[in-house]
């Protein structure tokens, strides 16, 4: 249970600002904290590790809208989907939270809201 609500706590943790850098396959999503973050965007799982829990990512596009899926090893899963908006210039990234050990209500939605600034 201490495993299910690290993993629940780290999937919901809200950076105050992020940078996104785009390549050609790949995304660079950096919190406000300089914690960096490297997607693949074939949809293809990779493997890493957050402390001692297990992480598995996929990202893909659908669209223009980012969607990637994090599966932790203790039955939390957050898929997050990253999208902008015209007008006003902004990102929107609804989350979608669902954590198989809960009882009740196991799925949990919000959605975060970040303006854009160019360098």
């Amino acid at each position: 249970m201490a495993r299910a609500r690290e993993a629940a706590r780290l999937a919901m943790l809200i950076p105050d600002r992020l940078t996104i850098a785009a390549g050609r396959d790949t995304i660079v999503i950096t919190d406000g904290e300089g914690v960096s973050q490297k997607l693949t965007t074939n949809g293809k799982p990779t493997r890493s590790s957050a402390g001692a829990i297990k992480v598995e990512t996929k990202a893909k596009w659908e669209g223009a809208t980012l969607v990637v899926e994090r599966k932790f090893d203790a039955g939390v899963k957050i898929t997050e989907r990253y999208a902008m908006t015209a007008t006003p210039r902004r990102l929107t990234v609804a989350a979608k939270l669902e954590n198989s050990t809960l009882r009740g209500d196991r799925i949990r939605t919000f959605e975060r809201v970040y303006d854009i600034r160019t360098p």
